[in-house]
């Protein structure tokens, strides 16, 4: 109630009123016009507007996401693949600068291509390299259907399905 007689009020009295704000798309745009990625402020807007205009036909949505990953880090390099793996884009050379984040995206691109031996070897090197990440070694065993060794009786609903299908579907 409060809210309406403030509202009333600022019409009344010509208080100003904030402009509406411009399209995700407009915002996008003129963000990119005048870029400055190494700002923070402006990488979370331009991360921000990505997101919201993930599944739409923007025309500088992949430019944007290159933009961020080339003057950002690996999980800025990740959401790139991401994005190119989402659209069927070609995921591009890897970059030295490229770590865990975008070795699994690479990863479950060859999955979802149906490169399974490939994948099976990018998640063996990447287990390797980042011993203290287990998602190499979970998405190796959900690959191979191997059981875990143990399950948790509080294990999340994924990890159980995972010991049905490995039970299921027993590799010789």
């Amino acid at each position: 109630m409060d809210f309406l007689i403030i509202l009333a009020l600022s019409f009344e009295h010509g208080l100003p009123v904030q402009e509406p704000v411009a399209s995700q798309e407009e915002a996008l745009t003129e963000l990119l016009e005048k870029p400055d990625p190494l700002l923070a402020e402006w990488r979370k807007k331009v991360f921000l507007h990505l997101l919201d205009l993930e599944f739409t036909a923007h025309p500088r949505l992949e430019s944007a996401w290159a933009l961020l990953a080339k003057t950002g880090g690996d999980s800025d390099q990740a959401n790139l693949l991401l994005f190119r793996r989402r659209n069927g884009l070609e995921l591009g050379k890897v970059s030295p600068r490229e770590s865990a984040e975008s070795a699994l995206e690479r990863g479950l691109a060859l999955w979802g291509n149906q490169d399974k031996e490939t994948c099976r070897e990018v998640f063996e090197a990447a287990a390797e390299k980042w011993p203290h990440d287990p998602r190499f070694i979970r998405n190796l065993q959900w690959l191979t259907e191997d059981p875990p060794p143990v399950v948790d009786l509080r294990a999340e609903p994924r990890e159980a399905a995972w010991v049905v299908l490995a039970a299921r579907h027993p590799q010789d």
